[in-house]
């Protein structure tokens, strides 16, 4: 298992042996939004255990349109999160710290990641700012 952290939080990377993939876990702190990257042939599941999560995912279409989806996953929803190869993704506490269990389909490579990242606005941060309704 390897462990990292930086002023975003902490990351423990290959917690569980699979046959394929690894499973990984994030605690990111409050305030903080990790966003955006996506993958070119690895899928993504998450699953909240601390906390909520504002997930969003962007899947941008042939036609040149973009379908960006919020999804709030909170610790004990059971709910997962599959983000599928070449949607881009990310997340952000909302709340408090918050902290998520992620099985990628992919282990990570450094050498070569399967990986592109982009801005955290790259879409408007309209979609990291709280909506009071």
């Amino acid at each position: 298992m390897n462990v990292a952290y930086d002023d975003r939080g902490w990351g423990a990377y290959d917690l569980l042996p699979v046959p394929t993939g690894q499973v990984n876990y994030g605690y990111t702190y409050e305030g903080i939004v990790r966003a955006f990257h996506k993958h070119e042939h690895q899928s993504d599941n998450w699953v909240c255990v601390k906390g909520v999560l504002r997930a969003v995912t962007v899947h941008e279409l042939p036609n040149g349109e973009k379908e960006i989806k919020t999804t709030y996953l909170r610790e004990g929803d059971g709910q997962t999160l599959v983000i599928p190869p070449k949607v881009w993704h990310g997340y952000q506490p909302i709340g408090g710290d918050a902290a998520l269990v992620y099985y990628v389909t992919n282990t990570y490579d450094p050498a070569n990641p399967d990986e592109e990242r982009i801005a955290w606005d790259a879409f408007g941060k309209e979609l990291w700012e709280v909506k009071f309704k």
